[in-house]
């Protein structure tokens, strides 16, 4: 393992000794500038909330969850009101069976024990089997009949049946308990009496039914008489098949059962509660309405909250502080026609810490990127200015190498070669005194050759040969021989092997053009 380390580190080291061109330089400083710049952009436009918007988050933290609630709310509604739809029709038919039975109106079984007594054996199968399959936590059935009209408040007191759980912890019991009706059916049925229990209803608080368009409603929530339980009652109407009104009948769900039901919702921005609720004019009355568990949260249940629609989330607010939240409208109606909503909510104080904070974080971390990318460009133009200065220290002292730089220049190197090179071509230039009289001389001895014999002078420069020059003359080898030999008396010269070491010594001083002839 050390051993492989080591290779690594010398190849990395071999790696920043390799030339590295100033383009290369240049892109990688201004990369690093123009990030910094990206860097500082975001850094404004997160601090403004125009970037990275955590209330956007929150928005659609809050409308996924509310989706799935009231979705899952919906669902249990629709099965609570079919259970009541369906019970509702099971005790009219049995009610008015039982009337044609016996002769009898509904009216007529006023002040009739017995009767009353007869109807709710009949009643009791079907309430039970209700009580067994909704998930819920009582059913009855209130007909429009007492068993004595002579007693105080009669006119408050109806006979009928009200099962509920055995106890209202956790989840529904199976083993019921007679909450209201006549005590012959607990015994018949093997079913203990509520410790609450009454042989009739009170019809405080449940006339709205009788008294309203015959739809089925839901209850405001109310304390279930002589219990601390806190309810909401699903009221349908009972009639016969000529809509003579019965009674009415339907389901309850206490408040205990309702919060462990919908529980807390742990988010990013806090916990989550879910109310059911009337609505009237932008209030969502949770007094009258079921919460969710509320754990972690100063929500008691008894509160109006008033809601201001804003861009993302409804704001809600109380005397006891504030909540940010979502609504939906559920299609059921409430007392006197009001219509009730689904809504989720979080308080506004957590959630606005937690966005603050991650708004914070995004920052800083946005901050140390664009820290990190001016260092970088700092670093950078000191590794691209100081092997710039190297190099020029190098070129000035005829390509001494000074204090080696790590990183080499290509386009410095290149520099520093063609320098040299051209130092080397002018020492070359700079001839001895001699040479310089010997070359004068030859150009002087070419200026007396005659046009032809400067031609032919031209192509040896080339590198020709007399037969080819012949030929590009289109002259005869034997006038070519007689040209080249007027030439070389003139040039004080007897061989080509002279005269080519002549052309070579024109080529390395740069001065061929002093010896080729121009033609005009």
């Amino acid at each position: 393992m050390k051993k492989r380390f080591g290779n690594i580190a010398k190849t990395i080291k071999v790696a920043r000794k390799q030339n590295v061109t100033l383009r290369a330089r240049m892109m990688l400083y201004l990369i690093s500038m123009l990030l910094a710049a990206v860097g500082i952009t975001v850094l404004v436009f997160v601090g403004c909330g125009m970037f990275w918007n955590e209330e956007d988050r929150l928005s659609w933290e809050l409308n996924n969850h509310l989706d799935r609630v009231c979705d899952e709310v919906t669902s249990d509604m629709d099965e609570y009101e079919g259970y009541a739809y369906n019970l509702s029709q099971d005790i009219g038919g049995i009610i008015e069976d039982y009337m044609s039975d016996k002769g009898k109106s509904i009216d007529k079984l006023n002040n009739s024990s017995q009767g009353l007594l007869e109807l709710q054996e009949q009643m009791y199968g079907k309430v039970y089997d209700t009580y067994m399959m909704a998930k819920c936590n009582g059913v009855y059935v209130m007909l429009d009949a007492t068993a004595n009209t002579g007693i105080e408040d009669a006119k408050n007191s109806r006979s009928g049946i009200y099962i509920r759980k055995g106890n209202s912890a956790g989840k529904v019991a199976k083993n019921p308990v007679l909450y209201r009706g006549n005590a012959s059916l607990a015994k018949e049925n093997g079913v203990e009496l509520h410790t609450r229990w009454n042989p009739e209803f009170d019809i405080n608080d449940m006339t709205s039914v009788k008294d309203g368009n015959g739809d089925m409603i839901w209850s405001d929530k109310e304390k279930l008489s002589g219990t601390w339980e806190d309810i909401i009652q699903l009221r349908t109407p009972v009639t016969g098949s000529d809509g003579q009104f019965y009674g009415i009948c339907g389901v309850d769900l206490n408040s205990q059962y309702f919060q462990s039901k919908y529980s807390v919702h742990e988010s990013q921005f806090g916990t989550i509660i879910t109310v059911i609720a009337p609505v009237n004019d932008n209030v969502i009355e949770i007094d009258r309405g079921m919460t969710g568990d509320t754990q972690g949260t100063w929500l008691g249940g008894t509160e109006e909250l008033e809601g201001r629609k804003g861009k993302k989330y409804i704001t809600y607010s109380c005397e006891n502080g504030s909540y940010l939240g979502v609504q939906k409208e559920l299609g059921i109606n409430g007392d006197d026609g009001e219509k009730w909503a689904v809504g989720v909510m979080v308080l506004k104080s957590t959630s606005m810490r937690q966005i603050h904070k991650k708004r914070i974080m995004v920052m800083i971390v946005v901050a140390l990127f664009v820290a990190a990318m001016i260092l970088l460009a700092f670093y950078l133009s000191r590794k691209f200015v100081k092997p710039i200065l190297e190099g020029f220290e190098d070129i000035k002292d005829d390509g001494k190498e000074s204090a080696q730089s790590e990183l080499r220049i290509t386009e410095i190197e290149e520099l520093k070669e063609f320098v040299l090179s051209r130092k080397e071509r002018k020492r070359i230039n700079e001839l001895p005194e001699k040479i310089e009289e010997m070359l004068v001389e030859f150009k002087n001895r070419t200026e007396l050759l005659t046009p032809t014999e400067h031609i032919i002078l031209n192509y040896y420069v080339k590198d020709y040969v007399l037969d080819d020059i012949a030929k590009e003359m289109f002259i005869s080898i034997g006038t070519a021989k007689k040209h080249n030999t007027n030439m070389n008396k003139k040039l004080d010269i007897s061989t080509r092997s002279q005269l080519m070491v002549y052309i070579e010594l024109f080529k390395r001083c740069n001065r061929l053009e002093d010896i080729v002839y121009e033609p005009t």
